[in-house]
């Protein structure tokens, strides 16, 4: 009986023991997940989609945790800049595509081609020809899709059938545009909220559909006839007759729609959900077509992998998860954004499921990158183009001085650029 008594105590203090371990065994275990840190500014409507593709990412399988930062844009940029000058930071960043040949050609980022495979979810045949030139530096891939997506001109019905215009037939051309605008503008409601900075760029559609640009085979083109015309249609109208007020950020611009003081507004897919969310009854429509043709701009969020992390082959198995058919399908079902994929482009299952996707789709094939490859974009915007667009609507220059400096400053830049 002693014998017996010895064992059972014996047992229950093993059992004890066991039972007292399991929580820090557990602990272990979650320890030898590899943490992969993922930072980006997906601050808008579209995070809640982003949120839920990390978290079931992170539970699908037991190797791999995503730890996801999310910060405004201009703070993300901030941020990041000491870390990778440092060699620190994230293991993956989402930045904007004009950012490939900043970060790139400083060494920050790692070569993401020997990771590209034909059949694969990381064939560059799945994206559009235009994206995948811009996903390359020095011939090499150095970020891969996050998301795709054009702009288009977003419109307050309500607004419209107010001030007598047809909300279902939407100005389709620029004298049509221009007539409305002005129409629209009274009592307390602008035509259109125009981001000027800190924004996704709305001005150079406005270049484009006059056949202007700031860039054309590598000279300055901001002092040409082309460009000229567009800024002496678009300066006034902003300037002297007030069709949007002047000098607004991107999240001013949308602020000014969603709350029924604009009556326009050029954005992405992103704001499709908060426009709904705030009740706004709106549609979208291509940008009206300008003289030069129908244009409108194109814009992605890619990802890259840093130089500096360990590890990088853990990293690009998320990435790859990301661009799968399913998550890519998700995506663009949720936020409206049109799929990166080619082959989801037709698909009935996306359509059938967000309509908002199929409208941002249908501009697709003439939309077009801004100052795309260009790794002096954050130069040319912040302190020649978005200065020289403040000078004219606030009036400070005239439209030709205004041009004519920036211009100036530009063939300066890219001159320095090619020695």
């Amino acid at each position: 009986m002693k014998r017996f008594i010895r064992g059972f105590v014996l047992l229950t203090l093993v059992a004890a023991m066991v039972v007292g371990l399991l929580p820090a065994l557990g602990k272990v275990a979650a320890q030898e997940k590899t943490v992969i840190t993922f930072w980006n500014g997906f601050t808008g409507p579209d995070r809640p989609a982003m949120e839920e593709l990390v978290r079931q990412f992170n539970e699908s399988q037991d190797e791999i945790e995503i730890e996801m930062t999310i910060m405004p844009w201009d703070s993300l940029y901030q941020t990041l800049l000491g870390a990778l000058s440092a060699g620190e930071g994230p293991d993956i960043i989402g930045v904007n595509f004009n950012y490939v040949p900043v970060y790139a050609s400083s060494g920050y980022v790692t070569d993401l081609t020997p990771y590209l495979e034909e059949g694969s979810n990381l064939d560059p045949a799945l994206w559009p020809e235009s994206l995948v030139n811009l996903l390359q530096y020095d011939g090499k891939f150095y970020a891969v899709p996050i998301n795709f997506a054009t702009l288009m001109m977003y419109y307050n019905k309500d607004l419209f059938e107010q001030a007598g215009l047809d909300p279902e037939n939407p100005p389709a051309t620029w004298d049509e545009w221009i007539e409305a605008l002005r129409t629209l503008t009274g009592e307390g409601v602008y035509g259109i909220a125009l981001g000027e900075r800190q924004t996704i760029p709305n001005w150079p559609i406005l270049l484009w559909g006059t056949g202007g640009d700031l860039v054309i085979d590598g000279e300055s083109a901001l002092n040409s006839p082309e460009t000229l015309e567009a800024l002496n249609i678009w300066g006034p109208l902003v300037r002297d007759e007030g069709v949007s007020p002047f000098g607004l950020t991107g999240a001013e611009a949308d602020q000014l729609f969603q709350t029924g003081r604009a009556a326009m507004g050029i954005t992405g897919p992103w704001m499709v959900n908060g426009f709904l969310e705030a009740g706004v009854n709106f549609d979208v429509a291509p940008i009206p077509e300008g003289p030069a043709g129908p244009v409108t701009l194109a814009d992605s969020v890619v990802f890259m992998v840093t130089e500096s992390s360990p590890n990088k082959e853990a990293a690009i198995e998320f990435i790859d998860f990301w661009n799968s058919r399913d998550a890519q399908l998700y995506w663009s079902q949720e936020t409206g954004f049109p799929p990166a994929r080619l082959d989801l482009a037709d698909d009935p299952e996306l359509f059938e499921a967000n309509e908002w996707a199929a409208k941002f789709a249908s501009v697709v094939p003439y939309s077009r990158f801004f100052l795309g490859g260009q790794p002096d974009y954050v130069q040319i915007e912040n302190d020649i183009f978005v200065p020289m667009i403040q000078s004219i609507t606030q009036n400070v220059t005239s439209i030709e001085e205004a041009a004519a400096l920036a211009d100036e400053q530009l063939d300066a830049l890219l001159a320095d650029n090619s020695e």
